[in-house]
Formats: C-alpha cells, structure tokens, sequence
C-alpha cells in the first residue's frame, strides 16, 4: 500500500460521500493523508448530513482553505504577495496540519467541532506550525472528556477551548 493514495480511504467512505472525490499526489508525497482534494472533490449529499453547528463552523474554514491553495499556486511561481497575504498562507498552512489525521484513528463530531471553533477564533493564529499538532491533541483531549455536546452555546464551547488551549484566562467548563 505504499504510494497508494487510495489506501487511506476506507471503501465504505468512498461510497457514502455519493459523490467524487479526487486525490491529490502532492498532497500524498507531503504527508498529507487522506490526500483528498476538497476544492475538486463534490458530493451530492455534502452538508445535508451535517450537524447545524458542524456545518456553520466549516463555513468559513472551506473559504481560508481554497483561498490558501489559490495563493500557494502563485507563490510556487515567486508571485510577489500584497501585504497580508502571508496571513492568509500561514492560516491554510494552520489550516492543514488540523486536517491531518492518522489513518484508522477516528475523531468525534465534538472533537471535529472543537477545532473548527478554535480554527475560527484564530486560537491556533500565533503558535509556530510545528507546534500546532501538539495543540490540538491537548484540545482533542479536553473535548473528549469535556461532556460538552453539539447543542452546547457557542460560547461555552469558546471557554472551554481557551482552557484546553491555555490562551485565556478561563476556568474549566
């Protein structure tokens, strides 16, 4: 299965996203897995089958993702960027060490929700990229062992994602 880009896509997700999905070898030789191209890739059912809050958090994070891969064609050319575009390219480099994920290793809708709103909330914005994994496990924990659930407001998910985070002076949820 090495080099197999396919391998890391179980086949039962292949046929439930009815849909395309295409993979990317860049993606797959940078270590990225599953090497799935997002902004070729559709499904029919798409966020039908998300939860509302899922579905609201991901907004945004689709729009920094395809803006992140349009900006790192350009400077693979050595396109000269307008101010504050590194933002926007340290962001989808953020943005894609979050969307790593160990093959057969599962992570829950709370989990999935817990870093889309730290995502959001630019909670990872400062931290060097090598430390962003790191950062995540610790809030993959908190969330785990948090109680909290999908119907829990929005700002009750801020404060615990701060805490799990350490980047605000909160009290644990």
């Amino acid at each position: 299965q090495q080099g197999e880009i396919a391998a890391y896509i179980p086949t039962n997700l292949i046929s439930i996203t009815d849909g395309q999905i295409y993979l990317d070898q860049h993606l797959f030789s940078s270590g990225f897995r599953p090497a799935i191209d997002v902004g070729r890739s559709v499904s029919r059912i798409g966020g039908k089958a998300q939860h509302p809050r899922i579905k609201q958090e991901a907004g945004r994070m689709k729009l920094d993702y395809l803006q992140y891969l349009e900006l790192e064609v350009f400077t693979r050319f050595g396109a000269r960027l307008e101010p504050g575009m590194e933002a926007r390219i340290r962001r989808g480099q953020v943005l894609r060490e979050l969307l790593k994920q160990e093959r057969l290793k599962p992570v829950s809708i709370e989990q999935q929700l817990a870093w889309l709103i730290a995502f959001n909330d630019g909670q990872f914005d400062d931290l060097p990229l090598e430390q962003v994994p790191v950062a995540l496990d610790r809030l993959m924990l908190g969330a785990r062992d948090s109680g909290l659930g999908l119907d829990d407001p929005r700002p009750r998910w801020q404060e615990a994602v701060r805490h799990w985070l350490g980047t605000g002076d909160t009290h644990a949820p």
